[in-house]
């Protein structure tokens, strides 16, 4: 399984009754750059509108809910995040954590994950590093929306 798709499988690291912490981030145009421990890099680009909800919460949590999960920390605060979860989907058992910084304006996160899809199997890891940056107040006409 990649490691990619392993992402999308972490959201439950916010689990159900999280504190929210004031984090929003300012409206305007982002960009992304994930960086994966292979080397190999990512960067996309896509526009957090007026009056919708930019929280680092929803961004954490847009990974997708897993029931199987069960979160061990977490933490949002002061500029600063941790947050971690051990899962069991059907005898699959993975884990995962996220920790960065994040202000108005962007985050850094490093993730984390294992994954073991079978007791006889040597588990599987991956990380990468993403850094979100604001670059523009305004979002050029056609940017996609976060």
């Amino acid at each position: 399984m990649s490691p990619k798709i392993i992402l999308t499988a972490s959201a439950a690291l916010l689990g159900a009754g999280a504190a929210l912490a004031q984090t929003a981030f300012l409206p305007g145009a982002y960009e992304t750059t994930t960086m994966w421990a292979d080397g190999t890099k990512d960067t996309s680009r896509h526009c957090a509108r007026a009056g919708v909800d930019h929280t680092l919460e929803k961004r954490l949590a847009a990974m997708a809910q897993d029931p199987t999960c069960k979160v061990t920390q977490h933490a949002i605060g002061g500029g600063k995040f941790a947050i971690a979860a051990a899962c069991d989907h059907e005898g699959v058992k993975s884990s995962y954590k996220q920790s960065g910084s994040y202000g108005s304006t962007g985050m850094t996160m490093v993730m984390s994950m294992t994954i073991q899809a079978r007791p006889d199997q040597a588990p599987a890891t991956s990380s990468f590093t993403a850094v979100s940056r604001r670059v523009a107040a305004v979002c050029p006409a056609g940017m996609t929306e976060e």
